[in-house]
């Protein structure tokens, strides 16, 4: 390691024999203990300096140029590599390596790693040096579709009408909602959905009945009317972190006592959820929402062992959805409340609803932008005012049907009762009726402070609440308060709504 260099000695006594030293770093001098003296033992080659740190003292190391004219605890990349200079600028020490992010002047910022790929919708990503993701052209529509984020030919060059609008090679789909069979009818009906007049419905919806087709304030709408929330970026008003999300379609209503009723029947009669399913499969090439938290990945989908945290009985059913004797909305039978929202669903239920209709949970991100309004940035779903003592723009703090004092179910109101209080693309109650359950599990503060189609996967203890209640005070409304649940709480002011792929 050592170069050549004078031979000599150095005055001062030295043992014992054959120890070794330095005589500075600007000479990159050796020395060897020789008969009691120090002797000279030559120089560090050019680029090298002779270290003098405890344990390595006369040994030639390589200088670090990254560290020249930097202080003590500077940090630089060295690939996806974050190092600091040790006190004596010529040694470095790897502290993080970048996973998920770029190294960029010493630190790990962005979101993704340089040269990794992905899908929004159509469109190829790349992440550039900076941890951003770039946009290439969209994939031609009809002989196209994006997968690990490179434009793949359809099969055949045909579109393939298989109810995936990603792969883009969907026949007309935005044609008049007409559904069939084949790809002479637009597409076909997938899952547990049916084909009614001329359009896709949702199973909760499939069959006619109260709590199915007369909702809305004029009592004439499907339940199950779903909105596409046109997808972009927002800033959330608490959490402090940047969302950006696809388009994608939030349901217009709080699931309701009767679309309910239909899938406690399905799951009596022994269906159950696909593990792996009810994920984003519309993002990523089919892999779903990428997961924010510590692990990276993405969305896990349905996990069969949650099966048993739903009822297998209806008389374990009827007696879970009593979670309060006061204010339960469920009914053994069909009744005067089909109309309200259901509320005594744990997540597990929830979840397992919204893949049996033909959905998915939102994300926390996908919720808040829908309600926040997208980059508007609302305060609340309907905008800067706030609520007033009544029920004017929000069923919370039991003034429905009262003055803020809670009597019983009568303070919930029918879902879609409060129009003037809807968000921006048209959902109903996104502020107070039922706190609705989102697909993350909860983190405070958020784990990422940019989130481009992502969600906290990483197992926790409690899982994200939204949206205030028909219970709760005016101080849970705004769009940018989070709230935290075990995901199997009961509570008689908590259940939600599904989301869907947009068309």
């Amino acid at each position: 390691m050592s170069g050549s260099g004078g031979t000599g000695t150095v005055d001062g006594p030295c043992a014992p024999s054959g120890a070794l030293a330095c005589a500075g770093h600007a000479q990159r001098s050796l020395l060897i203990c020789s008969g009691g003296k120090w002797t000279s033992n030559g120089l560090c080659a050019s680029g090298q300096y002779c270290d003098t740190r405890s344990g390595n003292q006369g040994v030639c190391e390589p200088v670090v140029p990254s560290c020249a004219g930097k202080a003590p605890g500077a940090t630089f990349c060295e690939g996806q590599a974050v190092k600091e200079c040790g006190a004596d600028l010529v040694t470095a020490e790897e502290v993080e390596t970048c996973t998920g992010q770029a190294c960029v002047g010493g630190a790990c910022v962005g979101s993704c790693t340089p040269g990794a790929r992905r899908c929004s919708g159509a469109r190829p990503q790349q992440c550039d040096g900076t941890g951003t993701w770039q946009d290439a052209a969209a994939c031609s529509a009809g002989t196209e579709y994006c997968s690990a984020g490179l434009c793949q030919g359809c099969a055949g060059g045909t579109r393939d009408c298989d109810n995936n609008a990603s792969n883009g090679c969907e026949v007309n789909l935005s044609a008049p909602a007409t559904c069939g069979t084949t790809c002479a009818n637009r597409k076909a009906c997938t899952g547990a959905s049916t084909c009614s007049n001329g359009a896709c419905v949702a199973p909760s919806c499939a069959t006619s009945g109260p709590g199915k087709g007369d909702c809305g304030p004029g009592g004439n709408e499907s339940c199950c009317t779903s909105l596409t929330v046109t997808g972009g970026e927002t800033t959330t008003l608490a959490s402090g972190y940047t969302a950006t999300v696809s388009s994608f379609r939030l349901d217009k209503y709080e699931v309701t006592v009767g679309r309910f009723r239909e899938f406690v029947n399905a799951w009596l009669g022994n269906w159950r959820p696909a593990a792996g399913s009810g994920k984003h499969t519309h993002l990523n090439g089919g892999s779903g929402l990428s997961n924010s938290g510590w692990g990276g990945g993405y969305e896990p989908g349905w996990d069969s062992s949650w099966n048993s945290q739903l009822p297998t009985t209806k008389a374990s059913w009827d007696s879970v959805l009593n979670c309060d004797s006061s204010y339960y909305t469920w009914t053994p039978s069909a009744g005067a409340n089909e109309r309200l929202p259901q509320n005594c669903l744990t997540w597990y239920d929830l979840h397992a609803f919204c893949i049996w209709d033909g959905g998915f949970l939102p994300s926390e991100a996908e919720w808040q932008y829908a309600s926040a309004g997208g980059a508007e940035n609302r305060k609340y779903a309907w905008g800067p005012t706030a609520p007033g003592a009544n029920a004017a723009l929000a069923v919370y703090g039991c003034y429905w049907n009262g003055t803020g004092s809670c009597t019983g179910v009568t303070n919930i109101a029918p879902v879609g009762s409060v129009p003037a209080g809807n968000g921006r693309w048209g959902q109903s109650d996104l502020a107070g009726s039922i706190y609705e359950w989102t697909l993350d599990w909860y983190k405070s503060p958020y784990p990422m402070s940019l989130c481009n189609n992502c969600a906290n996967t990483t197992s926790a203890s409690v899982r994200v609440g939204r949206g205030g209640s028909f219970f709760l005070v005016a101080s849970y409304l705004p769009s940018g308060v989070r709230g935290s649940l075990t995901p199997s709480t009961r509570n008689d002011d908590l259940a939600g709504r599904c989301a869907r792929s947009a068309p």
